[in-house]
């Protein structure tokens, strides 16, 4: 597997996990910081295979990871069911608790 490959199949699956890991965080700030550490760790995981550990190469995979992983969840996760039932199981666990 190359490494664009890599890189695209792990940015492309990374909304629904953050999504999943967001979904009983309240504050703005702490999703940003929870994405940005997952776009991260893609970061780090793409320049492990590339075998090339220079922090300039991790930052660089970090912000695509993150530029790709948004441009995902825009353009297809956010409007598929995998997200509404994220959402909505959430949702159900907040009424439940009032």
């Amino acid at each position: 597997m190359n490494v664009e490959t890599l890189w695209s199949l792990l940015a492309f699956l990374l909304p629904p996990a953050v999504d999943y890991v967001n979904r009983k965080v309240k504050s703005g700030r702490w999703k940003f910081i929870i994405a940005t550490a997952s776009s991260t760790l893609v970061g780090f995981v793409v320049v492990a295979f590339q075998s090339q550990w220079d922090w300039q190469n991790v930052l660089g995979s970090a912000v695509l990871a993150f530029t790709a992983a948004q441009v995902a969840y825009k353009l297809y996760w956010s409007k598929t069911d995998v997200h509404k039932d994220i959402v909505g199981k959430l949702e159900d666990v907040e009424e439940g608790m009032k």
